[in-house]
């Protein structure tokens, strides 16, 4: 519950920070545990209403809704900056070190 209390606090220094437009997700995380709830879903998505923030509730250790996530986070992106386009995305390309491999280790 503190952390809930917390949130808006928290909200209002990222955009304080950052500005506007940024991205926040209010993430209701461990649903697998119904029985110790202390805030309701809908208590939660008035709030992230009232904040301007996008909501869901996830069960990390289920996997319940946590592709969801990430793809509510990858759909609202472009919403973002519509500004982005392909010539501002950068490639990276990963060499493999075979010999660091057949030795199952890595030099990262």
């Amino acid at each position: 519950m503190v952390s809930f209390e917390q949130t808006r606090k928290w909200i209002d220094d990222v955009r304080k920070e950052r500005g506007t437009k940024v991205m926040i997700m209010l993430v209701g995380n461990k649903v697998d545990l119904e029985n110790l709830r202390e805030i309701s879903t809908d208590t939660a998505m008035l709030m992230a209403k009232e904040w301007n923030v996008l909501f869901i509730e996830t069960s990390a250790k289920e996997g319940y809704n946590v592709k969801q996530l990430f793809k509510k986070i990858g759909e609202a992106l472009p919403e973002i900056d519509p500004a982005l386009n392909e010539t501002d995305v950068k490639e990276v390309v990963l060499e493999t070190n075979d010999e660091c491999e057949a030795e199952g280790y890595c030099l990262c």
